[in-house]
């Protein structure tokens, strides 16, 4: 008796299940260890988006032209991002303590419309982010629930130089 507390030789009890032994043969179609183990393109392409968490992607394509995903993670994995896909539309979340980063970041230029939506940063804070001269290239900015009061948004529609006839911003 074996430790399962089976018989090696129960399968001849009377009762007992039988399955049918299949003769294992190599096959021509199986794939290859280089197949399996050197990645295609489209394998580092996903495994960016994997890396980077992102979720709701539109393709267009199959090139990746919009998606969300954390602050942190486009200041991490973006470049990689950018390099790899014509993305067009990023939409952050969880990014309220990294505006200062975002600001700075290089990859806002390879964009052309960001989202900021619903990450209820208040005032002073989308002021880090709007200050002249940043992120003016941006055909759109959806700003909306961020925490704003009628006021607040007046005063930002009026600073922010994005707000002309070819450029949009929502607050």
């Amino acid at each position: 008796m074996n430790l399962n507390g089976l018989n090696p030789n129960d399968h001849l009890r009377p009762g007992a299940r039988h399955f049918k032994q299949v003769a294992l043969k190599p096959s021509t179609l199986a794939p290859r260890a280089s197949d399996i183990l050197t990645p295609t393109a489209n394998d580092q392409q996903a495994d960016v988006l994997v890396r980077c968490g992102a979720r709701d992607v539109v393709t267009v394509n199959n090139q990746v032209v919009s998606l969300s995903l954390t602050g942190r993670s486009f200041l991490v994995h973006g470049s990689a991002l950018l390099a790899d896909h014509p993305v067009e539309e990023v939409r952050l979340i969880a990014c309220a303590f990294l505006l200062d980063e975002l600001a700075e970041c290089p990859y806002w230029q390879r964009l052309r419309r960001m989202s900021l939506r619903g990450n209820q940063l208040g005032l002073v804070r989308l002021r880090v982010l709007l200050q002249p001269g940043r992120l003016t290239h941006l055909e759109a900015v959806d700003l909306t629930d961020n925490g704003l009061t009628a006021d607040d948004e007046q005063e930002q529609r009026l600073a922010f130089p994005l707000a002309s006839a070819t450029n949009s911003i929502r607050f």
